[in-house]
C-alpha cells in the first residue's frame, strides 16, 4: 500500500502529514473531529458515476481508534446528495440506531479548485451478500409511524411522479389513476400513518455486518409517506430483493397491506412505475428497457382503472417492440472524480 503526503492539516499547518493508502483528506473533512486527530490511513472504496467514497482510519487525541465512512461529490448537485443523506441517515438514526450507521457531518472541501461536498458516517464492516428478508423487514418494522398526517399522501405522490413533456398515457395516470387508486387508501374511513421510509432501498443499499450479521441501510433518500411505497422498487426484477420472499416478509412485518387490501397489487405496480422512471434516468445503458417496463405497467392501469372511452389510448408494447433488460442492475461507473 501506497503513502500519501498530505499538507496543512487544520491541526498542524505547513507541516507534511504522511499516512497509509490511496486517498487524500480535505483538511474539512479533519476539521469534523476533535484537535490533535491523526490520519492513520484513507483509501478509495467503490466508484459510482456520481460519488467517490473512501475509508478513513483516525487516532483521537486521547489514543482511540475511528473508522469513518466518506462520500463525496462535485458541484451544486454534489450539495444536494451530500445534505439530503445526511438529513435523511439522521432522520433514520434518530428513530432506529441499530439500523444506520451514524451520521457524523456534511460539508464542503476547503481549498480545491472544483466545488465538492463530503458526507461523513461511521464506517461498518459488511459482506456483499443478500440480506436475511426477516432480519431485514424486521428492522424496517421498527421505523415510525405518526398518527398526524398534514398533507395528501395522493398530492404528495404526484408531486414526486410528474416530470416535463408527459405523454397521453402518463397524464391519464396522473389525473385520474392516482387520485382513484391512492385516494381510496383515505377515504370511507380509512387513513394511512405516515411512516419515515428509505427511499432507495435496493440489496445495494445494504450490508450484513461480518462480525454479528447484524443489517444496515445505507444511501438513504428518506422521506416520510406510505410504507407500502418502500418497496415498490422491489418489484423491479433488475433488483435482486425482488425475490417475493422480501416482499412477503415485509407485508408480515406491517401486519399485510393497507385497505383495500384487494388493491395491494395495483398500489405496488404503480408504485414501482416512480422507481422505474428514476432508475431509466440515471442508467443509460438501460432507460429505455426499464422505461418501456414503466410504460406498459401505466397503460395496465389506466386500462383498469380510467379507461379511455374515445380510442385515443396509446397501445400497450408488445414483446416483439421490447428492448432487451438485463437481470443484473446497471452499475455504471462515471469518468468525473473529486478526491
Amino acid at each position: 500500500m501506497k503513502t500519501v503526503s498530505q499538507t496543512h492539516t487544520p491541526t498542524s499547518p505547513g507541516r507534511s502529514v504522511h499516512y497509509m493508502g490511496d486517498f487524500p483528506v480535505n483538511d474539512n473533512v479533519l476539521a469534523q473531529f476533535p484537535a490533535g486527530t491523526q490520519v492513520r490511513s484513507a483509501n478509495r472504496l467503490l466508484k459510482s458515476a456520481w460519488t467517490v467514497t473512501a475509508r478513513l482510519d483516525l487516532k483521537l487525541p486521547g489514543g482511540s481508534e475511528q473508522r469513518i465512512f466518506l462520500k463525496s461529490a462535485p458541484g451544486s448537485h454534489g450539495h444536494t446528495l451530500m445534505e439530503g443523506e445526511f438529513n435523511a441517515m439522521s432522520e433514520l438514526y434518530k428513530w432506529v440506531p441499530d439500523l444506520v450507521p451514524k451520521p457524523l457531518a456534511f460539508g464542503r472541501y476547503a481549498g480545491t479548485d472544483i466545488e465538492a461536498y463530503f458526507f461523513l458516517s461511521e464506517y461498518t464492516d459488511v459482506q456483499e451478500t443478500m440480506p436475511d428478508p426477516s432480519k431485514l423487514c424486521a428492522g424496517l418494522g421498527r421505523v415510525p409511524q405518526y398518527v398526524n398526517w398534514e398533507k395528501s399522501w395522493k398530492a404528495f405522490f404526484i408531486r414526486l411522479l410528474k416530470h416535463e413533456d408527459l405523454e397521453i398515457v402518463e397524464n391519464r395516470l396522473i389525473s385520474d389513476v392516482v387520485p382513484r387508486l391512492l385516494g381510496a387508501l383515505e377515504t370511507g374511513g380509512r387513513s394511512i400513518k405516515p411512516s419515515l421510509i428509505h427511499g432507495d432501498l435496493w440489496e445495494g443499499n445494504t450490508g450484513t455486518t461480518r462480525e454479528d450479521g447484524n443489517i444496515y441501510i445505507f444511501d438513504s433518500a428518506a422521506f416520510y409517506g406510505h410504507n407500502e411505497m418502500e418497496i415498490g422498487d422491489w418489484r423491479c426484477h433488475y433488483n435482486r430483493i425482488h425475490d417475493k420472499r422480501y416482499t412477503e416478509s415485509y407485508l408480515h412485518h406491517y401486519g399485510g397491506p393497507s385497505e383495500p387490501e384487494d388493491e395491494w397489487e395495483d398500489r405496488n405496480r404503480l408504485y414501482s412505475v416512480y422507481f422505474n422512471i428514476i432508475y431509466s434516468v440515471n442508467h443509460l445503458s438501460q432507460g429505455t428497457a426499464v422505461r418501456q417496463v414503466a410504460y406498459n405497467d401505466m397503460c395496465y392501469l389506466v386500462d383498469k382503472f380510467a379507461p379511455f372511452l374515445d380510442g385515443n389510448c396509446p397501445s400497450k408494447l408488445e414483446d416483439s417492440q421490447m428492448a432487451t433488460l438485463s437481470k443484473e442492475r446497471d452499475h455504471t461507473v462515471g469518468t468525473e472524480q473529486v478526491d
